[in-house]
C-alpha cells in the first residue's frame, strides 16, 4: 500500500511544493522551524524517533516519533515529502495522528507554512492531508 505509484506520485508532488517555497533549501521557510517537530531527532538513517509504517515491527509509539519511515529521517526534504504522502495516502485515521503527537503537530505545521505561500491551498475547503486531523 505505501510503496505503490500513487504514493510515489503524491512524494514527489510534495517534493515540488516544498521546492516552490524558495530558491534554496537553507532559505525554506519550512526547514527554519521543522527541527523542532522532530523531538530532539536528528536527520540520520537510524530507526530511532520513527513508528516506521512500513513494518509490522513497531519499536516506537505515536507518542515518541516524529517520522513515518527511516527513510522520511534520511534529510528534511524527504521528511516532508515521505510523511506527508504516507498521510496522504491513509485511509483510515491512525494513532500518529491523535492531536498533540509528534506527526501530528509536524502536519499542522507543514501546512500552515504551505498555506502561508500557496493561496489556493488557503482557500481549500479540506485539504486531504488534513482529513484526520
Amino acid at each position: 500500500f505505501y510503496s505503490n505509484y500513487y504514493n510515489i506520485m503524491v512524494h514527489e508532488i510534495f517534493h515540488l511544493f516544498t521546492f516552490g517555497l524558495s530558491a534554496s533549501t537553507d532559505t525554506n521557510p519550512l526547514k527554519l522551524n521543522l527541527g523542532e517537530y522532530n523531538g530532539g531527532y536528528s536527520y540520520t538513517t537510524n530507526n530511532k524517533g520513527v513508528y516506521n509504517v512500513l513494518t509490522s515491527n513497531v519499536v516506537y509509539n505515536a507518542n515518541n516519533s516524529a517520522f513515518l519511515t527511516t527513510y522520511s529521517k534520511s534529510n528534511f526534504n524527504e521528511d516532508v515529502s515521505d510523511n506527508m504522502s504516507l498521510i496522504v495516502m491513509l485511509a483510515n485515521k491512525r494513532d500518529f495522528l491523535e492531536k498533540g503527537t509528534m506527526i501530528y503537530n509536524k502536519v499542522r505545521y507543514i501546512s500552515k507554512v504551505y498555506q502561508d505561500k500557496y493561496s489556493t491551498l488557503a482557500t481549500w475547503q479540506r485539504l486531504s492531508w488534513l482529513k484526520f486531523i
